[in-house]
């Protein structure tokens, strides 16, 4: 009882402590889920202290990238790049005074200035021209507050852009237009470019040495050093090994199939309705008609032998199960006299709108209310042919693309109009005029039922379960490749070095499996030799059915900064041998310096380049060799040089004629050649020289 008094008196002690212990519960889960090794839970990256929120990030996504097909790995690399960029020029240009005001940014949207971001989002196929019409479109509506409201976020984010794009472009044009370059550049510039050599030359592939050589690891540790440039990774790379188990259909497969469009022969032969019956069954019919030669050589005989109405097979063709029907024959023009009126699309508003003139026109035409060429004058989008009455004139088979050249060969009868959709529009047709060859040969148009031989789900499965036996059976590299050892048909694939925001990876194709693969590989836990505890499967992107199931093993880990030895082995021993090779090879030259005498000796041919220049890195028949052509100048005509370790052997050379630099240099000409060049680079590296020197902490990995 003592003790229970004791308590009691003093509860508010238990309380306080309890209150205290709940506090730090929360502070420390508050911690633990908002940071990741100092960032923030929802900062993707910081510049020079700038955070990349991810919630920016992925609403900047959904915004640009609503219902886009390009792929989510692809998109994300074009946004951190956007979003370090635009980091970074708003700092410059705030530091230098540069800016966009708003008369400047309304030009840039929908003035005759316009910026790239518009030219290349809203270029209109069919003419390779900036839909006008759209953005005056989009700036009424903008102005009249009637735009979507999701239009109206894509377009402001869309402003961002544009910004961010005329602040790169006035910072690159204020680096450019310092570029100077003095007169003795451009005079070199101008000997160099017209001072030409003649000469003959031998070239002594290094594989003429046939013996081993051996390249230790001392050997390639010292290239490594005095090759640094090339050998520094700018962040940390890992390097895979993986093997690949195909997933390949069964017998059973394949008969299971057949069946199943065994089934389907008697109804395919007997419907009336052949579209719809192969748009329900999984089928095909092709609007165009077929000569004899230009159907399947192997089974050309038996299709088009067929009576109107009857099937064929199922036989295999590439790969696919076949069910062909005869629908129909009838002889093809071989040119037609046509016109047209098009009317542009881009939109889906734009496309009931284009419809609808189309549909207005044809029943003028129709009803003899107005003529062809009037209209096509008014009313066609088509430059090309509208001022000239829609002419398009004789046109032959495969001009056109494929649903016009359909409609003019195959369906359309002189005098009467169609309309069609291509990717440039909708058009309105009329065929004048069909010619016949002389011997005009029948065509045919064929129906078909498709199933192509994939692998069941059970033998999806039956392979899966027995890759990941294997893979679980065997953690390590070694022990994986000793299991397999007697699977010759299993070969290991090695990638090169994969960086951790990758997401291919070799001869893997980007893709989810890849990506899971490559963040396994930058997993703590990871260490060189490990097989990852997941498998990855592989979709064919055609029938959506696993064909290849990979284990995957971490091969090195090459940390950032100089290359260790094991991440450029291959590498190097190859250029270490060919350079031992080539001294092998000089060593075995010395006595014999005429060009014939070393021709005759390893059996090569002497071959000759006349008039080129210093400029001159590539020649046709010798490749990409600046040290030989620099040797040819560098040797005193009639005289042979001494050998020259080159790119793909040892050369030598003789310099058989001079043409010396004549005339007085257009320095102004010149100059602005050297100067164009720098100015071109500007474009090109500048951002990367500010990424290069800027503070850049990358967390994308965290998140994707």
């Amino acid at each position: 009882m003592a003790l229970i008094s004791k308590i009691r008196k003093h509860s508010w002690i238990i309380v306080a402590s309890l209150a205290l212990a709940l506090l730090s519960f929360l502070i420390m889960d508050v911690v633990s889920n908002n940071t990741f090794g100092g960032q923030t839970q929802f900062t993707v990256g910081k510049v020079n202290g700038v955070a990349i929120d991810y919630n920016d990030f992925s609403r900047t996504e959904q915004i640009l990238y609503n219902n886009s097909a390009v792929d989510p790995y692809s998109r994300r690399t074009y946004l951190w790049n956007y979003f370090v960029e635009k980091i970074l020029m708003e700092k410059t240009a705030s530091k230098l005074g540069i800016g966009i005001s708003p008369t400047e940014l309304e030009e840039l949207q929908f003035g005759n200035n316009l910026s790239p971001v518009i030219q290349q989002r809203f270029l209109d196929p069919s003419t390779n021209m900036v839909d006008r019409d759209q953005l005056n479109q989009i700036k009424q509506g903008l102005e009249s507050n009637t735009l979507r409201a999701d239009l109206v976020t894509f377009w402001n984010e869309q402003k961002t852009e544009i910004v961010k794009e005329r602040l790169q472009a006035k910072y690159a044009g204020l680096v450019s237009k310092a570029i100077y370059s003095p007169t003795w550049m451009a005079e070199q510039r101008h000997f160099d470019a017209t001072e030409l050599v003649d000469f003959q030359y031998v070239k002594l592939p290094f594989d003429l040495i046939m013996d081993s050589i051996s390249v230790t690891d001392q050997e390639i540790e010292k290239y490594i050093k005095d090759h640094k440039v090339g050998y520094t990774y700018p962040e940390e790379a890992r390097f895979l090994e993986y093997v690949s188990f195909p997933v390949i259909p069964t017998a059973e497969d394949s008969a299971a199939i057949r069946t199943e469009l065994n089934v389907l022969v008697d109804s395919f032969k007997n419907t009336r309705e052949d579209s719809l019956f192969v748009a329900l069954n999984g089928g095909q019919l092709d609007p165009a008609y077929f000569r004899k030669d230009q159907l399947s050589l192997e089974f050309a005989e038996s299709l088009f032998d067929l009576p109107k109405g009857g099937t064929y097979g199922p036989y295999i063709d590439n790969g696919v199960y076949r069910l062909a029907k005869m629908v129909n024959r009838k002889i093809i023009p071989d040119s037609v006299d046509v016109r047209h009126i098009l009317r542009s699309v881009q939109t889906i508003d734009q496309m009931v709108s284009a419809q609808k003139t189309i549909d207005s026109l044809k029943n003028l035409l129709e009803s003899g209310a107005a003529r062809f060429d009037s209209l096509a004058i008014r009313y066609s989008q088509d430059p090309g042919s509208g001022f000239n009455g829609g002419e398009l004139g004789m046109t032959g088979h495969d001009v056109m693309v494929k649903p016009f050249n359909d409609v003019i060969f195959f369906q359309a009868e002189p005098g009467k109009y169609y309309s069609v959709t291509t990717q440039f529009g909708i058009h309105l047709i009329e065929v004048k005029k069909q010619v016949f060859g002389k011997n005009p040969a029948e065509s045919v148009q064929l129906a078909y039922l498709d199933r192509p031989i994939v692998p069941s789900q059970a033998t999806q499965d039956r392979v899966e379960d027995e890759v990941t036996a294997i893979n679980n059976a065997n953690r390590t590299l070694d022990e994986l490749k000793k299991a397999l050892a007697s699977r010759p048909e299993l070969v290991f694939e090695k990638t090169g070095a994969v960086k951790k925001n990758d997401n291919t990876a070799g001869l893997l194709p980007a893709g989810e499996s890849t990506r899971s693969m490559i963040r396994w590989a930058f997993d703590k836990k990871a260490s060189p030799g490990d097989v990852s505890p997941e498998i990855f499967l592989y979709e064919d992107a055609v029938n959506f059915v696993t064909n290849q199931i990979n284990i995957a093993g971490l091969r090195s880990i090459q940390p950032k900064g100089l290359a260790r030895v094991e991440a450029v082995r291959e590498d190097v021993t190859l250029t270490l041998t060919n350079k031992k090779k080539a001294e092998r090879l000089i060593s075995e030259i010395q006595g014999t310096p005429d060009i014939y005498a070393l021709a005759t000796k390893y059996n090569v041919k002497v071959d000759t380049a006349t008039r080129v220049n210093f400029t001159t890195s590539f020649l046709q028949q010798m490749g990409n060799e600046p040290k030989v052509i620099a040797a040819a100048f560098g040797t005193e005509q009639n005289a042979t040089s001494k050998p020259i370790i080159g790119n793909g052997g040892v050369y030598v050379v003789k310099t058989t004629g001079r043409s010396p630099s004549i005339g007085e240099p257009d320095i102004a000409f010149f100059r602005e050649q050297v100067s164009s060049v720098s100015r071109n680079n500007v474009t090109s590296f500048l951002m990367e020289s500010l990424k290069k020197r800027a503070k850049i902490k990358d967390n994308r990995f965290t998140f994707f």
